[in-house]
């Protein structure tokens, strides 16, 4: 099990999430979270995919976990928010 405790958003965990994956070799992992988070992460990890931060090879599991409506909700915003601000791809750091 790896845990990444230094982001501040979703965009940071994945990021700073695949950075230590990476480091370890892995190429197929499952990530629990619930369903409309795991989308957000999924379309972060696509970003990355396309501009070669992760090998186009790397697969997710999906490992839902139960979600509350307030949460649901909260995500479809986040979800939209993100999409609009990775737009032009995952920005440098």
């Amino acid at each position: 099990m790896l845990i990444e405790g230094k982001s501040a958003n979703t965009l940071e965990n994945v990021l700073f999430s695949l950075e230590k994956l990476k480091k370890r070799g892995a190429h197929d992992i499952g990530i629990a979270s619930s369903p409309i988070h795991l989308d957000r992460f999924e379309y972060i990890i696509k970003k990355a995919k396309e501009k070669g931060i992760i090998d186009k090879n790397f697969r997710v599991h999906r490992l839902e976990t139960d979600e509350s409506f307030k949460e649901w909700f909260y995500g479809v915003l986040a979800n939209l928010k993100e999409k609009y601000r990775l737009r032009k791809g995952i920005p440098k750091r």
